[in-house]
């Protein structure tokens, strides 16, 4: 009895539909067609289960050629299984193409084309910029291997940035720390060493925390929330409200004897005092001009940095305590060079970039005295100086601690800008867990820095 179903098919009328169905993942280029099928055939096979064999094979063309009666013929016509089991012979365990390239297992973190082209970038990318330029300079598919480039650098800059930002507000803290026994110690220190607990921040140090914790509980500055905030921190039933540091104090009077007990209440702080008794919009000190609002500005400019608007926040901060146009130049000449550092990192040439904004015409935030401000002695020179000689974080305290004088201010510069040239941990593990306000330091630095990642 003849076969039922449709009559028998010859090689020479094979047509491609004909041929069993083979599904193709769709990230497969089309250059890889043909050796794609071949790992997704034997993937299949091993699911399905074996085929018995019924004969030799010696070449490629006896699978397909019209004297292969056994698998298409006139009379038989097409036998798929025994097409699968040839192709597995000739192809699959045991043959010539069975080889560790071959392997239809194998990681496909092996395979040649654009994926490893672009996975080279990322691994010995320096620069973004150059990263990009250098894929684009192969040709090729350019923007698929760009892409991926882009998005795996991106991201390593921004947790490297939202790092810098969280070193530059915990350097600044651990440095004040670390030099608050010593400061003035060479001028009748104003702290004792035996009265004054280790580990606890200065006046500028407390200042810094203030302008922190604002930052934090309000999303960004906010200006009657940090006067309120320092008003409580340092005014009347805190633990700055004591005789010697009474802001009406007859100035004619006894002078205290040195070294006094407890924490010392700066000048610009008083007046803010005195401002808020006597209702004053504007609270900042007209004449105080100390390095003040750069001791306290690494919060602000990691929170800042990179934002059209961060100069104008940092006067903004600085002039509720200290409203003196001299103080506020320093200080945002200061706040140029830190967010530089949060931004790039180490660069030699970080004293030329902000010198060159100085002097642009068209800078944010213009001053009258910006130009001066690179020639004013005083503290912050110092620690401008200790900024572009440092070459370890834990050394450049050192160094500043053992000069003397006003070492809190300057070591909160300092530490601020290698903090953030180094990230969080490059600052010493030991440093840090004597900082008595650490914990809170950290957890509020994390959350200010976020948005950068």
């Amino acid at each position: 009895m003849p076969p039922s179903g449709p009559p028998p098919v010859s090689s020479r009328d094979l047509r491609f539909e004909d041929l069993p169905e083979v599904a193709l993942p769709g990230d497969v280029p089309d250059f890889n067609m043909v050796a794609a099928i071949l790992p997704l055939f034997f993937l299949w096979f091993e699911d399905e289960g074996s085929i018995a064999s019924d004969g030799e094979v010696d070449d490629l063309d006896s699978i397909f050629s019209d004297e292969a009666e056994d698998t298409v013929s006139a009379d038989e016509g097409l036998n798929v299984d025994d097409l699968k089991q040839r192709t597995l012979k000739f192809f699959g365990p045991g043959s010539e193409y069975d080889t560790p390239v071959n392997d239809p297992y194998r990681d496909r973190g092996g395979l040649p084309g654009a994926f490893q082209a672009a996975l080279h970038g990322v691994l010995t990318a320096k620069q973004y910029e150059q990263a990009v330029k250098d894929t684009m300079s192969c040709g090729g598919c350019t923007c698929s291997r760009g892409s991926f480039i882009g998005a795996c650098l991106g991201a390593q800059m921004a947790a490297a940035l939202a790092d810098r930002a969280v070193g530059a507000i915990v350097g600044s803290a651990v440095a004040d720390a670390a030099g608050n026994n010593s400061n003035n110690s060479k001028c009748l220190s104003y702290y004792s060493a035996i009265l004054r607990e280790m580990g606890k921040q200065s006046c500028y140090g407390d200042q810094a925390f203030v302008l922190l914790e604002s930052l934090s509980e309000c999303g960004g500055l906010n200006v009657d929330d940090l006067k309120q905030r320092t008003l409580k921190f340092f005014g009347p039933g805190s633990e700055y409200d004591t005789p010697v540091n009474d802001p009406y104090r007859d100035r004619g009077g006894p002078r205290p004897q040195l070294p006094i007990e407890g924490p010392w209440r700066h000048a610009s702080l008083k007046s803010f005092l005195k401002n808020v008794d006597a209702g004053k919009e504007e609270t900042g000190c007209e004449n105080d001009c100390q390095i003040d609002g750069i001791a306290k500005l690494a919060p602000i400019v990691a929170f800042y940095a990179g934002k059209p608007d961060m100069l104008e926040k940092v006067e903004q901060a600085v002039r509720v305590t200290q409203n003196n146009d001299e103080c506020v130049a320093e200080t945002l000449a200061a706040a140029r060079f830190l967010e530089h550092f949060i931004l790039n990192g180490p660069d030699p040439k970080a004293l030329d970039s902000v010198l060159a904004q100085l002097n642009d015409p068209k800078r944010k935030q213009p001053q009258d005295l910006d130009k001066a401000v690179i020639g004013l002695p005083g503290a912050f020179q110092a620690a401008l100086h200790g900024v572009l000689t440092a070459k370890q974080y834990e050394q450049a305290v050192k160094d500043t601690m053992s000069c003397g004088g006003c070492t809190c201010s300057r070591g909160s510069f300092i530490g601020a800008c290698l903090g953030a040239q180094i990230g969080l941990e490059g600052i010493p593990a030991s440093w840090r867990s004597k900082t008595l306000c650490y914990d809170a330091v950290l957890e509020h630095a994390k959350k200010i820095t976020k948005h950068h990642q």
